[in-house]
């Protein structure tokens, strides 16, 4: 049996571009994976940036309030400080947010962690906050970042960094006073505002 003529070159040149469409599948798809990690990587240095920045506000808002000798009354609030953060609108061109944890929401969640069914989390007994840093945009990145220890609660949040201010509060719900520093929005400035 033999080929007519032409059908074997005409075989030679389909399985040539199919080899030619995967090599070219191939490189795109590492092409693709390169600019993802670079873009995630760029990312990441700039989200750490912004918490270190927010981290920097809470040390220099925190030492200004501190040095207040302010007491609300019972029923009542303070505010000792307030501050812009003055943070980037994007980062690598993607919107983002920030949350300002407390230490304890911050235990709360080390104190969840198991393996196996056992508890893996270790209590270091440092008062540490924390910042996270998000993007809302594809790729997600999230950076932690941690916050020196201090002796009054981080709350809140900002979604839109051109209006992030944070706010340092002294109030007394019960009979005990509670220092509290605020980003953005925050379910405390309801309790606060109820309050005076």
């Amino acid at each position: 049996m033999t080929n007519p003529k032409g059908v074997a070159p005409l075989v030679s040149y389909v399985l040539a571009v199919l080899v030619a469409a995967v090599v070219i599948s191939g490189v795109a798809v590492l092409v693709s994976n390169f600019y993802t990690l670079i873009i995630e990587d760029e990312i990441r240095r700039e989200l750490t940036q912004v918490s270190a920045q927010a981290s920097s506000k809470v040390t220099e808002i925190y030492s200004i309030a501190k040095a207040s000798r302010s007491s609300p009354g019972n029923q009542s609030s303070v505010l000792l400080a307030e501050s812009d953060l003055n943070l980037p609108d994007r980062v690598a061109l993607r919107e983002y947010k920030v949350t300002l944890l407390s230490a304890s929401q911050v235990a709360s969640m080390l104190s969840n962690v198991t393996l196996n069914g056992e508890n893996v989390s270790t209590d270091s007994g440092a008062q540490v906050g924390r910042i996270v840093a998000e993007t809302t945009q594809d790729p997600i990145v999230t950076v932690e970042y941690d916050v020196p220890s201090i002796d009054a609660d981080l709350q809140g949040r900002t979604l839109d960094p051109r209006n992030a201010t944070m706010r340092y509060y002294r109030y007394n719900p019960n009979g005990t006073v509670t220092d509290v520093i605020v980003l953005g929005e925050s379910s405390l400035i309801g309790q606060i505002a109820s309050m005076g």
